[in-house]
């Protein structure tokens, strides 16, 4: 009896606690305005823009659903984003053309409650580079 008690909570907190991807997808959920964009070869902007991203369990979907809203050209992005097995990028994918059927891979430059940072290391001219991002949840 005195090694069933201490076993049982073992497998409760073992049972209990997130994956990493579920960590970052955690920490990512809400609203985030777009401080700063870097396109590549083209530089830096502010644009007036709010990503969305929604929250789901990684362990029984492989994509969760985003939105961004462009204030500046009233238009709103629909599409979806995993978290890659490292827990150290995010896969994003545009549902209405916006990168097409393509996966982007950004790399989590900077995450916690406030701030979060996306950079993709192999954008192509024209292509998206560089978020910078404040949490206004």
């Amino acid at each position: 009896m005195k090694t069933l008690i201490p076993s049982i909570i073992l497998a409760l907190v073992i049972l209990g606690s997130c994956t990493k991807e579920q960590r970052i997808v955690n920490r990512m959920q809400g609203k985030w305005t777009v401080t700063e964009v870097e396109i590549a070869n083209q530089g830096e902007f502010e644009p007036n823009m709010v990503f969305q991203f929604d929250y789901c369990k990684t362990r029984t979907t492989d994509f969760c659903d985003f939105s961004l809203h462009d204030f500046d050209q009233d238009v709103t992005i629909n599409g979806t984003y995993a978290i890659g097995d490292n827990g150290e990028s995010v896969l994003l994918s545009s549902l209405s053309g916006w990168w097409g059927t393509n996966f982007d891979e950004f790399e989590i430059e900077k995450l916690n409650s406030r701030r979060l940072r996306l950079i993709n290391y192999n954008a192509e001219t024209g292509e998206y580079r560089r978020f910078e991002l404040r949490s206004i949840d």
